[in-house]
C-alpha cells in the first residue's frame, strides 16, 4: 500500500501463493510481471468488490476472473507456456525447474495416497518401514498375512 512519505519502505503480502511453492522464484516473477505492467502501461482491471464464489461461471468470465490452477500439471502446463516466466528464471534454471517439476508430477500422479504419504510424510515413513508390502501402515494386516481390504480400498479411491 502506498503511503505519501513513506517512500523507503513498503509492505507486501501476496495470499494466493501456495505454501508449497517456492518464494524466491515466486516473488522474482510476481516482480518481473508487475514491472513489465508498469513499464508497459497496463490498465489493472477493476476490484471484485462482490464475492466472487457467489457468481457462476459465466459471470466470472465476463468479468475476466479465471480461475487457478486446479493442481501441479495444470499449472505447469500455464507456466510452460509463459515467455515472462522463462525470461524472468533464465532458460537454464526455467527448464531445469519444469523437467523437475513434471517428473514430481508424474511420480505423484502414479502412485496410490499410502504409498506416496509413506514417500513424505515422516510418520507414515516410519510405519511402512515396519509394515511389509511397502504399504504405508494403513489399515490392518488381514488373517492371510496379506495387504487387508481396507488397504486395498484406500489404494484405489
Amino acid at each position: 500500500m502506498y503511503k505519501p512519505g513513506k517512500t523507503g519502505s513498503a509492505r507486501v503480502e501476496v495470499r494466493s501463493i501456495d505454501s508449497g511453492a517456492n518464494p524466491y522464484l515466486t516473488y522474482a516473477v510476481l516482480l518481473a510481471a508487475g514491472l513489465k505492467g508498469i513499464e508497459e502501461g497496463y490498465e489493472l482491471p477493476p476490484g471484485a468488490e462482490d464475492d466472487v464464489w457467489a457468481l457462476s461461471d459465466a459471470e466470472r468470465r465476463a468479468l475476466g476472473i479465471e480461475p487457478l490452477p486446479q493442481n501441479l500439471g495444470e499449472a505447469l502446463a500455464l507456466m510452460e507456456r509463459s515467455d515472462l516466466v522463462a525470461e524472468t528464471l533464465g532458460e537454464h534454471v526455467f527448464d531445469f525447474f519444469l523437467r523437475n517439476k513434471k517428473q514430481e508430477w508424474e511420480e505423484y500422479r502414479s502412485k496410490s495416497p499410502p504409498s506416496s504419504c509413506a514417500r513424505t510424510c515422516p510418520c507414515c515413513k516410519r510405519r511402512s518401514e515396519q509394515v511389509p508390502y511397502g504399504f504405508s501402515g494403513w489399515g490392518r494386516r488381514s488373517r492371510t498375512g496379506g495387504p487387508s481390504a481396507s488397504r486395498w480400498l484406500l489404494a484405489v479411491s
